[in-house]
C-alpha cells in the first residue's frame, strides 16, 4: 500500500498530493472547513488511502499471511461484557449479524461508511468531503440492493 497514510496537524508535511479538502454548504453557500487542534489526532480519523490501496486492504481480510484465519473472526464476534451483556461493537466493527458489519465515521467535513458481508464477498464504501448528513442513510437504502 504505497498511497495510504496518516496525516495530521502534527505531521511534518502539511499538505500531501491528491489530498481532499472538506467544505459545507449551508443553503448554496459554500464554506470551505478549515482544521483545528483536534485534529492532531489519529487513528479515529486523518487516515487517507487510494482506491487501488483500499482494494488492497478489503483482501486482506479474506486472505493474508499475517492473521491466522481464527484471529481475524475474533474482530467479528460480539463480545460479552463483564456484566453479562454482548456488545455489537467488535474489535473496530459494529456487527449487524454474522455475515454483516460496518463502521461509520464523520470529522469536519467527512463523511464515512464501510459496510462488508463477507458471505456475499462484497464491500460497499461510501466517502463524502461535504457535510452533509444522509450518508447513512444513503447507506441503508443501497444495502438493500446489495443482498
Amino acid at each position: 500500500m504505497n498511497n495510504t497514510r496518516v496525516w495530521n496537524l502534527t505531521s511534518k508535511d502539511k499538505t500531501f498530493l491528491n489530498k481532499t479538502g472538506s467544505f459545507e454548504n449551508i443553503m448554496g453557500e459554500i464554506t470551505t472547513l478549515n482544521t483545528s487542534v483536534l485534529d492532531g489526532v489519529s487513528g479515529d480519523g486523518g487516515v487517507f488511502s487510494s482506491i487501488e490501496d483500499f482494494i488492497i486492504w478489503n483482501k486482506f481480510w479474506y486472505k493474508n499471511d499475517l492473521l491466522s484465519k481464527e484471529t481475524m473472526n475474533e474482530a467479528f464476534i460480539k463480545p460479552i461484557l463483564k456484566d453479562g451483556t454482548t456488545s455489537n461493537y467488535g474489535f473496530g466493527w459494529v456487527i449487524s449479524n454474522k455475515a454483516t458489519s460496518w463502521h461509520n465515521g464523520s470529522w469536519l467535513g467527512a463523511r464515512t461508511i464501510i459496510i462488508r458481508n463477507k458471505e456475499l464477498k462484497n464491500c460497499m464504501v461510501i466517502l463524502d468531503n461535504s457535510s452533509s448528513r444522509s450518508i447513512d442513510n444513503i447507506a441503508k437504502e443501497l444495502v438493500k440492493v446489495l443482498k
